[in-house]
């Protein structure tokens, strides 16, 4: 009997210290894509067309989109902050085995997270649902500034 008792001792014993140093883990943080880093002006946004082409110049809206390093970013429009957050950058495998950069955006107080795939070319930054192949049908699209 008492070696019975001492085996499930030993086994709940196990058991705390493996959550114990799950817990006590030091999470890396994840290194936000460099080029992606900066101040973004958004320039337009193609919704299928150009006719359904939206500009600050059709819209009034001046908007700023910041992504900081340290990742956070603010959404700024007509110098107002409308959103910010917390974000991370990794590489996603498209169901073609395309490899798309993708941004997971977290809004404080909101439930649900977004994510959103994105292309950087030198100074310009285009958001889209899908960046599987092509510039999808609804993409936003920004220039870097200083």
């Amino acid at each position: 009997m008492p070696a019975k008792k001492l085996i499930k001792e030993l086994v709940v014993i196990t058991i705390i210290a493996s959550f114990c140093s799950c817990a006590c883990k030091k999470e890396t943080k994840p290194t936000p894509d460099p080029n992606l880093v900066g101040n973004w002006h958004w320039v337009s946004q193609d919704r299928g067309s150009l006719v359904n082409r939206l500009t600050p110049q059709n819209t009034g809206i001046n908007e700023t989109l910041q992504i900081k390093r340290d990742g956070s970013w603010q959404l700024i429009q007509n110098t107002v902050m409308i959103h910010s957050g917390t974000y991370a950058t990794r590489l996603e495998t498209t169901s073609v085995g395309k490899q798309v950069s993708a941004i997971h955006y977290y809004i404080p107080n909101v439930v649900t997270d977004s994510t959103a795939f994105y292309q950087v070319n030198k100074d310009s930054l285009v958001f889209g649902n899908y960046l599987g192949g092509a510039v999808t049908t609804d993409a936003r699209m920004y220039v870097k500034t200083l």
